[in-house]
C-alpha cells in the first residue's frame, strides 16, 4: 500500500507463514508507525510519524504467526511487508 495524500488511517493484519528450509528475512517499509510481532513477539516497534523507514527481521524455517498494526498521520502513506530467502 502507498498513497500520496492519505490522511489519519490505521489497520491491523494478521497471517501465518510458512517458510522452507533455509534462513529467511522479513522485511518492512513502512511510514508512519509500525508493529510487527511474530509468534507473539515484539520484533518491530516504530510506532511514531516519521518518513520511509526499512525494518529487518530474521526468521527460522517453519510456521510463524504475524501480527503488523500501522497507522498513517499526515502525508506520504507506506507500508510494505517482503519475505526473503537468504541465499
Amino acid at each position: 500500500m502507498s498513497c500520496k495524500n492519505c490522511l489519519h488511517h490505521a489497520l491491523r493484519a494478521e497471517a501465518d507463514v510458512r517458510l522452507p528450509a533455509g534462513s529467511h528475512e522479513m522485511l518492512v517499509l513502512s511510514d508512519d508507525g509500525v508493529r510487527v510481532w511474530v509468534d507473539g513477539t515484539l520484533a518491530v516497534d516504530r510506532w511514531s510519524v516519521h518518513g520511509t523507514a526499512a525494518d529487518r527481521v530474521p526468521l527460522t524455517p517453519g510456521r510463524h504467526r504475524i501480527r503488523i498494526d500501522y497507522f498513517e498521520a499526515t502525508g506520504w502513506a507506506e507500508l510494505q511487508v517482503r519475505f526473503r530467502r537468504e541465499p
